[in-house]
């Protein structure tokens, strides 16, 4: 594959991103997926709160026993 650079060559690829998943259509998610989206991402938040509260809890038991 020698002479292709970077920018030529008849074997690229179209590396564009297609319209539909431009962050500007993103705007055409109906609202029922938006909340649920919404709802996820506080789950997972909520989770990842819990996590970093356990792990908190761990480090100090370890250290109780030093």
């Amino acid at each position: 594959m020698s002479g292709q650079g970077a920018g030529g060559g008849a074997r690229t690829r179209d590396r564009r991103v297609p319209a539909d998943l431009r962050a500007d259509s993103l705007t055409t998610v109906p609202p029922t997926l938006q909340l649920k989206i919404g709802a996820l991402v506080q789950e997972i938040i909520s989770l990842c709160e819990k996590h970093v509260h356990l792990i908190g809890a761990i480090e100090a038991v370890k250290l109780e026993k030093h």
